[in-house]
């Protein structure tokens, strides 16, 4: 017997018999191996260009309150020095959100912040509510900003109140990387 189970960050742990057993309420003990599950491609290096994808509710972590399947600075995205990063923001979800890449701080904003970079927030969603349902704010939208600072930062959803339930991720601007990366901490 094979088990797949997905797990937060996008990862899949995998296991046999021992796994499944454990699973099914027996004592015995069992060792799960992690490994990357296929996952869409959210950051591209062209040059001197990052393509950055930004998707807010992307799976059920946090209860949906994530970028990418991150939360609570779960997602680190890096990116080198000096280069153009394009963003496109995506909401999979009804509940309204946008992206801003803020200076990081603790405790996390319960209001809207001043971007760290020009250029690096969405708009707010819309809060009026059309004839047939929630607000619309499932819109792609785009950001672009140079990282012009080394640094640590934060990306955050910039509606009151979404930072703090968790719904943010690390956003480092590096001296040393050659391309841009993501990774799960």
């Amino acid at each position: 017997m094979r088990f797949t189970m997905q797990v937060p960050h996008g990862r899949r742990l995998a296991g046999g018999l021992a796994l499944g057993a454990m699973l099914l309420g027996s004592t015995s003990a069992a060792v799960a191996t992690t490994r990357p599950a296929t996952t869409p491609t959210w950051v591209t290096t062209q040059g001197k260009v990052v393509h950055l994808t930004v998707i807010a509710g992307w799976n059920n972590v946090n209860a949906g309150f994530n970028f990418d399947g991150g939360a609570h600075g779960q997602l680190v995205v890096t990116v080198p020095l000096g280069d153009k990063v394009i963003g496109t923001f995506k909401n999979n979800v009804n509940t309204p959100h946008n992206v801003v890449i803020i200076p990081y701080t603790t405790p996390q904003p319960s209001h809207s912040v001043t971007p760290a970079f020009p250029g690096s927030r969405s708009p707010l969603p819309s809060f009026r509510s059309r004839p047939s349902g929630p607000p619309r704010s499932n819109k792609p939208q785009t950001v672009t900003f140079v990282a012009s600072k080394a640094g640590t930062y934060m990306i955050i959803c910039g509606v009151p109140g979404h930072a703090l339930a968790g719904m943010w991720d690390t956003f480092v601007v590096s001296r040393t990387a050659k391309v841009a990366s993501v990774s799960f901490k």
